[in-house]
């Protein structure tokens, strides 16, 4: 008579099968793990340090670095200013000296008129340094061209925008903010929904004193990943900046023909 294992049991044969395997693949495991940690400590000088920095870029709720304007290109919201603002759902706030770089490639003016018209639900913010502000020489330095330059550049840019708004209905105009400011933050933001702490993004981009436009350096912030308290704190930073900004005249932004 075959004497059948006892009923919530396994007969051995299959126990040693199951084991067999069960290491099998434990040790295949094993072995792929020590192969990543060797090819990562040989491409990394200090792999330690290196998991430290994403590990604290992750807390901190750093989605993306881009190193050079070229990098935006691997942007998953899109590599062109236009498809990236085109992104947001409800808000979109920028913050910046000037949008020439913008405006000269791609239409700026035209995205945010995409994106107000026909959806009451959402509103627009530009604030951009002062022509007449006392900054203006300071930023030109930076930026390598003269203060006369400048001042012509952020004029046009205001005047693009006004153009833009001009096309729009009263309320989509209500919506849409065109506004300066006398300061010179650490460098221009863009604040898609920011006011949402788990759908907002926030792109920084720095440039570098002296440096071509196309040099600058960036990074975004997400709402979604991290403790949020890095995230907060530049949402009310750039905030506050643009709430200190007062609406800029119309009648002095006519751009360039």
């Amino acid at each position: 008579m075959v004497a059948w294992p006892r009923s919530g049991t396994i007969a051995s044969p299959v126990v040693d099968i199951l084991s067999l395997v069960t290491g099998v693949v434990g040790s295949l495991m094993a072995e792929v793990i020590i192969v990543l940690v060797i090819i990562f400590a040989r491409r990394v000088r200090h792999p330690i340090l290196a998991l430290r920095l994403a590990n604290m870029l992750t807390r901190a709720g750093v989605s993306a670095f881009y190193t050079h304007r070229d990098d935006y290109k691997y942007r998953k919201a899109g590599a062109t200013i236009v498809a990236y603002l085109l992104s947001a759902k409800k808000t979109i706030d920028i913050v910046a000296i000037d949008l020439t770089y913008g405006r000269t490639t791609e239409n700026v003016s035209a995205a945010i008129r995409k994106f107000i018209t026909g959806e009451s639900h959402r509103r627009v913010r530009v604030s951009l340094l002062d022509p007449a502000s006392s900054a203006v020489p300071a930023a030109a330095t930076a930026l390598a061209i003269s203060a006369d330059d400048l001042r012509k550049r952020i004029t046009e840019s205001l005047g693009h925008q006004f153009e833009a708004r001009s096309q729009m209905t009263p309320d989509e105009q209500r919506r849409f903010e065109i506004l300066v400011h006398d300061e010179l933050p650490m460098g221009s933001a863009i604040l898609l929904d920011a006011d949402d702490d788990h759908e907002g993004r926030i792109q920084i981009e720095t440039k570098l004193s002296g440096a071509p436009s196309s040099e600058s350096f960036g990074f975004e912030i997400s709402g979604k990943r991290g403790t949020q308290a890095f995230y907060r704190r530049h949402q009310q930073s750039w905030d506050a900046v643009i709430r200190r900004s007062r609406p800029a005249v119309a009648a002095v932004a006519t751009p360039t023909q």
